[in-house]
């Protein structure tokens, strides 16, 4: 869905375009809906942007002795 909406494909056409493959929804097992199609865009890039936030890429430490 991510893919065609990003070509240009507006969620009336994601809907028909799933619907013409036979695509059904995972847990209730019916055709897409455009509200449903809008909503898993929404929920998928919510996730990708949770994802891509706040990443630690370096950490290093450091010992230092004082002597006395």
């Amino acid at each position: 869905m991510n893919y065609l909406s990003n070509i240009g494909y507006s969620n009336k056409k994601i809907c028909e375009f799933l619907d013409t493959n036979k695509i059904k929804t995972v847990r209730a097992n019916k055709y897409y809906t455009q509200n449903d199609v809008w909503t898993g865009l929404k929920k998928y890039r919510k996730r990708l942007s949770r994802l891509t936030k706040g990443k630690i890429y370096n950490i290093e430490e450091y010992i230092i002795g004082i002597k006395n």
